[in-house]
């Protein structure tokens, strides 16, 4: 086994371990912070190919002065 294959799996393995961290936080994090800052509004926001939990995840990964750099950002 040459080291390209070797990588090529441990690659596949954390890209398979992102996947599943992934939608475990949309599953079953992000739909109770959903329900709490929603409220009463019965309307539910549309959600971009997990787009908006990449920006939450991004707020709660990222620390405070690396997210004033991207205030003005597209998100």
């Amino acid at each position: 086994m040459t080291i390209f294959e070797v990588l090529a799996i441990v690659w596949c393995g954390f890209l398979l371990a992102t996947a599943v961290t992934w939608l475990s936080f949309s599953r079953i994090n992000f739909r109770n912070m959903s329900r709490r800052v929603v409220g009463d509004r019965p309307e539910e926001a549309v959600d971009i190919l997990g787009l908006r939990v990449l920006a939450v995840a991004t707020v709660i990964a990222v620390p405070e002065w690396w997210a004033k750099r991207l205030e003005n950002g597209p998100y």
